[in-house]
């Protein structure tokens, strides 16, 4: 999220104020809310109840203001919870100044109370919990109208624990300030009813502000933006649907001034008015130009020294708009994946005739390109294939594509960011003049890359804010792990630490999504291909003697290394770490690391009854019964074996041999109390994982108690829902069973 928000940047000193006047604007607002004080006033008069805090407010009187009665609630909050953290952010200003220039956040100096306890205090008073998302409300009102920054509010109830929102909330905190305005513009969506205006503008998220005052000189450019569009949002999409500007927003900086002279050759031999990039004529001086080349004698000598002046002046142009390019396609991305979807999408590529499509498996396509909504209209956008080659068409169903605006009321269909496809199969298509084309129907491949777009953030927050967490829930909870920027490949195993920033703006590289790791392939096998992101997004390949370079690679155990060579080819570079350092052991709940694998490996070669498996520890491991076959069917089964099959071998075997049987009732009547029934292993939370021993007596006896409180005799059915691994369902699958 970091990198994708840093497109807006630089952040400066005009944004402070602009995110200073929206957050008192965004506190007035909430305050406003009537549900806001109904809840107030209810949580206030719970806590006079409860006598545990005397109120110096009276929640019934109708003059009670919800600042008056959101402090008394503050207040006893405090009191209640003495030790909860204070809200700071920082006590350096050097440190506040980076926060803001680097990511565009607004914090204050030094302490403030923080509204942390206020929702602990709300839990603990039982109050409704449909209720919470008003007191939510209430508090940011409160707090933004305080002065309180909206990073330390969004951090305060991060902390709190009683978010039904933390992946949202980390996220946004370990990204920008674009994305704690973004959630904040989702979540309490300020400019719901309001007439555009004066109070609209300040409640518009701050970097959008920002980018209509730096685009102010566009406007007298363009038609007005259509109802229910941001500015901004109209602003971006207007020069991502002008050709000869989209074309400056596509090209690489080394290529600007090539294609600036080629845009200003191309309008002076036009239309110069109408056919030179918007981000051209904003400038007073190239407008000029402009227009006495629109209506000049072009046969003139002042006509060929004012295209020259033209050329010269778009060089010296060139500089600046290297740095606003940037900004402008960050917020073309984020006004077009807010249009609508544009559902199935075609385009046709030229492909050489004796090229077989079935060669064509996946395709690349960059961002904002354009699909059309019927296979017809692919075709006559793609035109004249050149001799030698065929029109070939791809179909996506239910593409991520958006529908946008352009001018004389038509609409376009573009991605908002770089889309992988993987053809899925093949068909055909007959075109209305009778040609049959091939049709390759292709699936989305959803990146990897965690810098998806403040869309992302968008679209968690609108869950609501509903949470019945008990504090001692909280309190023995791990903080999550809030999403940060791919790594660079100098240190992809880095904290991205923020200076001394909020509590939840630094943060480890995030675990993945849970997913089957795949098994360690043979050494001759080709490593596959490794993708690394800059901070536009923008995936390379990364060459192995470039990985096998890097001094985090040379700190991977030996097995992290050959997982590394397993993942699926074309995997960023941050998933794949994580996949390797997600090694499966049951005694560590799958947060291994190279520590626990030293400490498993040990305890293995004790011959222990451990249950892990992994192919790293595979060489310590003489023989494992498994219960569950899925994803094992391709393991080496030299020395992995399913229990059916043993109890098929035994039953075998004492068919063949009834001596065994003597053998079998003898082992079993030699059992005792004291022996060990199961070594179960704790969660590892505090330190490395320890294995618990259990011994048939003990949970007998334990049995017995809870069989005879609940009065279960051998008629009952117990649900038992935990894996078979913890103590609960172990001593309800087998000793109440046997009790009863």
């Amino acid at each position: 999220f970091a990198g994708q928000a840093a497109q807006y940047g630089p952040f400066g000193p005009r944004l402070e104020q602009i995110a200073a006047r929206y957050e008192a604007a965004l506190g007035a607002h909430l305050t406003a809310h009537q549900d806001g004080l109904d809840i107030l006033r209810r949580a206030v008069k719970a806590l006079a109840a409860s006598g545990t805090h005397q109120v110096g407010v009276d929640p019934d009187r109708p003059d009670a203001q919800p600042h008056q009665l959101a402090a008394a609630f503050a207040e006893g909050a405090k009191a209640r919870y003495p030790s909860a953290a204070p809200s700071w952010v920082t006590d350096d200003p050097a440190v506040r100044q980076r926060l803001l220039e680097e990511r565009g956040i607004r914090v204050h100096l030094g302490q403030r109370p923080s509204t942390t306890g206020m929702y602990w205090l709300y839990h603990a008073l039982k109050l409704p919990a449909e209720d919470f998302p008003s007191f939510v409300r209430a508090v940011f009102g409160w707090g933004l109208s305080d002065g309180h920054p909206l990073a330390a509010l969004f951090a305060d109830l991060y902390g709190s624990g009683m978010s039904a929102n933390p992946a949202a909330l980390g996220a946004a905190l370990a990204g920008n300030g674009v994305h704690l305005y973004g959630l904040a513009d989702t979540l309490f969506t300020p400019r719901e009813g309001l007439l555009a205006g004066d109070q609209a503008n300040l409640l518009r998220p701050p970097h959008r502000q920002l980018y209509s005052e730096l685009t102010a000189p566009l406007n007298d450019l363009m038609a007005t933006a259509p109802p229910g569009l941001d500015p901004a949002h109209a602003t971006a999409l207007r020069l991502l649907g002008s050709e000869p500007d989209r074309a400056l927003l596509e090209a690489s900086p080394e290529r600007l001034p090539d294609l600036l002279r080629d845009a200003v050759d191309r309008a002076v031999d036009g239309d110069p008015a109408t056919d030179l990039p918007l981000l051209l004529l904003q400038d007073p001086e190239m407008r000029d130009y402009a227009q006495w080349a629109a209506t000049g004698d072009r046969t003139s000598a002042q006509f060929g020294m004012t295209r020259q002046d033209m050329l010269e002046r778009a060089a010296e142009l060139a500089p600046d708009l290297l740095r606003q390019i940037p900004t402008h396609r960050a917020m073309a991305s984020e006004a077009l994946a807010e249009q609508p979807a544009a559902g199935t999408g075609y385009l046709a590529l030229a492909v050489p005739d004796g090229t077989p499509a079935t060669g064509l498996t996946r395709l690349d396509l960059p961002r904002f390109r354009r699909v059309e909504p019927a296979p017809e209209d692919a075709l006559a956008a793609l035109g004249p294939v050149p001799p030698g080659t065929r029109p070939v068409l791809v179909r996506v169903a239910d593409s991520a594509a958006r529908t946008m605006p352009v001018e004389g009321g038509r609409t376009e269909n573009r991605y908002p960011s770089a889309t992988e496809l993987r053809v899925s199969s093949r068909d055909a298509f007959t075109a209305p003049d009778g040609a049959r084309h091939e049709v390759l129907n292709a699936v989305e491949v959803r990146p990897g890359d965690p810098r998806a777009g403040l869309e992302a953030v968008r679209a968690v927050g609108r869950a609501g804010e509903v949470s019945n967490d008990p504090v001692p829930a909280w309190a023995t909870r791990k903080p999550e792990t809030p999403a940060t920027s791919a790594p660079d490949i100098t240190a992809p195993t880095a904290t991205t630490q923020a200076p001394r920033g909020t509590t939840a703006a630094g943060a480890a590289l995030p675990p993945p999504p849970a997913q089957e790791v795949p098994h360690a392939s043979a050494a001759d096998e080709e490593p596959p291909t490794l993708l690394v992101a800059d901070d536009e997004g923008d995936f390379r390949e990364l060459d192995w003697q470039e990985i096998e370079a890097a001094p985090w690679y040379r700190d991977l155990h030996p097995g992290q290394r050959q997982r590394l060579r397993s993942v699926e080819t074309y995997t960023p570079l941050p998933q794949a770490l994580d996949e390797t350092r997600n090694t499966v052991v049951a005694a560590v709940d799958g947060a291994a690391g190279p520590e626990d694998l030293r400490f498993l490996t040990d305890a293995l070669r004790l011959r222990a009854n451990l249950s892990a498996y992994d192919p790293v520890m595979l060489p310590s491991l003489e023989r494992m019964i498994y219960d569950e076959t899925r994803g094992l069917r391709d393991y080496d089964h030299s020395r992995l074996h399913a229990m059916e099959s043993v109890i098929a071998d035994g039953r075998k075997a004492l068919a063949e041999d009834k001596a065994l049987s003597n053998w079998l009732d003898a082992e079993i009547a030699s059992g005792k109390a004291d022996d060990v029934s199961i070594i179960l292993y704790t969660s590892g939370t505090t330190g490395i994982s320890k294995g618990v021993v259990l011994r048939h007596g003990r949970s007998i006896s334990a049995a017995h108690d809870t069989v005879a409180f609940d009065h279960l005799n051998e008629k009952d059915v117990e649900l038992a829902f935990l894996p078979l691994a913890w103590a609960g369902d172990h001593y309800l699958n087998f000793a109440q069973g046997m009790v009863a």
